[in-house]
Order: C-alpha cells, then sequence, then structure tokens
C-alpha cells in the first residue's frame, strides 16, 4: 500500500484508493472545491489531497512534452534515406544474380559462388537470400543425374532360404614366421554363415579372390552335393 493510501486507510477507514477515485478527487481540487471541506467529505487528509494533485499535475506536464528535435533527428533521416536507397529489392538482386551467371565460364554456379561474387562487387547479401532467389528463379546449378544402371546384381536379400545357394568371399591378411605377410580368402555360406573354403597366398590378387570358392565347389561337385552361385561383390 502506497504512503497516500495508508494515510486515507487511517483517517477514512474506506480502504483501497483506485486511481481512477484519486483522478475524480484531483479534478474536484482543480475545480475550485476547498481543500478543507474536500478533505473532510473523503475522509482523507489535506496533505494526501495535495500530494495526489502534485503528482497527477506532474504527470500531465511530463505527457505533454514533446522531445525537442536535434542534430541526431537529422543524421537517422539521412541515414534511412541512404538506406532506402541502396537496399536491394528481391527483383533487383535476382537481375544481379542472373548478370554474375552470365559472365560466368560455366554453365551453371552453385550458390555459394554467386555469393562470393556478388560480395566481391560490394553487394552485401546473405547465402540463405541468393540460394531462395536462385531457387525460386530456376537458376541453381543442374544437379548430375547419374550414369545408367545395369540391371541388379539381386533383389536386396543376401541370404538364401537353403545352404549352398550363394556362398561370399572375403580377404584377411595375416603375419607368418617363415612367409611373412600373406593374405587369407575364405568362403562363407550366405545361408548358415559356415565358413566352406579358405586358401593363403603369398600375394593377394583380385582373381585368386575365388579360389576358395573354386576349391569347395570341385570338393562338393565330387560329393553330388548342390552348386552355389558368388554372391555379389560389395
Amino acid at each position: 500500500m502506497s504512503k497516500s493510501n495508508r494515510r486515507a486507510a487511517e483517517i477514512g477507514g474506506t480502504g483501497r484508493w483506485s486511481a481512477r477515485r484519486k483522478a475524480e478527487a484531483v479534478l474536484r481540487l482543480l475545480k475550485g472545491e476547498d481543500l478543507d471541506t474536500l478533505s473532510r467529505q473523503l475522509k482523507v487528509t489535506a496533505a494526501t489531497l495535495s500530494e495526489w494533485r502534485e503528482v497527477f499535475l506532474a504527470n500531465a506536464l511530463a505527457g505533454l512534452k514533446s522531445r525537442e528535435v536535434d542534430g541526431r533527428d537529422e543524421k537517422i533521416a539521412a541515414l534511412e534515406k541512404a538506406l532506402a536507397e541502396t537496399a536491394y529489392s528481391d527483383a533487383r538482386l535476382t537481375e544481379e544474380i542472373r548478370a554474375v551467371l552470365a559472365a560466368a565460364s560455366f554453365l551453371g554456379e552453385g550458390y555459394r559462388k554467386v555469393w562470393a561474387k556478388l560480395r566481391f562487387q560490394g553487394l552485401r547479401t546473405s547465402r540463405i537470400r541468393v540460394l531462395r532467389l536462385m531457387r525460386e528463379a530456376g537458376l541453381l546449378a543442374p544437379s548430375r543425374a547419374g550414369g545408367p544402371r545395369g540391371p541388379r546384381s539381386h533383389d536386396g536379400t543376401i541370404i538364401p532360404e537353403h545352404p549352398n545357394t550363394m556362398w561370399g568371399a572375403d580377404l584377411t591378411t595375416t603375419m607368418t614366421t617363415e612367409e611373412g605377410q600373406v593374405a587369407v580368402f575364405i568362403a562363407i555360406d550366405h545361408a548358415t554363415a559356415a565358413l566352406v573354403g579358405v586358401h593363403a597366398v603369398k600375394g593377394a590378387t583380385r582373381s585368386r579372390r575365388s579360389s576358395p570358392s573354386s576349391a569347395s565347389s570341385r570338393a562338393r561337385r565330387s560329393c553330388g552335393c548342390p552348386r552355389a552361385t558368388a554372391a555379389p561383390s560389395g
């Protein structure tokens, strides 16, 4: 509770005074009513009414004051005018982008390079804005479509339902005490993950990768087992 409200409560017992009620009391004073008479009617001390009147007049005077114009206002106005003259609209910036692309020696340029060239020319803007305008105007460099693709080696599943259907070969190296580093080729059955062939050789070549599979195939053909197909190389 404010000091004036405490005074009103102590003397008049009228409780909290709202800003509206205070303003009404002050306006009655300003219209010429006697301070002491109004104080007795409202059950508020004359000192409290005088304090409300001073605050009311001070705030009214502050509200009527206008900031004096100084040299800063002229500078601000000049800067705002210069900014409006130098600001690039989307359409104007798009034309600048087209000019950069027309002067390029390549079929298309990425938006980052275009943005860098604009900065080099003294035109400051953001990369995101350059990307947006180039996308909207269809000026982005054409993306690579990729070469023609052949038939798929498999349908996405390399785990067959039955063993001896598909094998895969892999290579690792190890050190030996007599031969030094050797290459070890292994063949794995994709259905059972069983080791079906192993082949060690001093020098690893691509042609020797099929050695363990070939050896295992010969052994299985000799016993009448079905022939497995090689898994596509990854």
